[in-house]
């Protein structure tokens, strides 16, 4: 990940998430956001970290097969994450 500020390329370093990140295909924000969202399908995992790199929160569910995408609603409440033709729901 890498994090810029007015055009410069500022330091960023994730603190706290285990296991590491491996494979992320999918990360989202915005400036309504207090948070980033990674989607990382190899470990059917969606990673909620501070804008700052810090860990927050991470769910994972067996019943996905292969996530690809997701979306972030009611300023980061419910998450919805896309796999295969199905679309899962969870408020967090």
């Amino acid at each position: 990940i890498k994090k810029f500020y007015t055009g410069e390329e500022q330091t960023f370093t994730i603190a706290g998430l285990e296991p590491n990140l491996t494979a992320p295909t999918f990360i989202t924000t915005n400036s309504n956001l207090k948070d980033l969202y990674i989607l990382e399908p190899g470990t059917k995992r969606v990673i909620i970290l501070g804008k700052n790199g810090t860990f927050k929160q991470q769910y994972t569910a067996t019943a996905w097969q292969n996530p690809t995408s997701l979306v972030i609603e009611d300023d980061g409440k419910v998450i919805y994450v896309l796999d295969g033709n199905k679309i899962y729901k969870f408020a967090i």
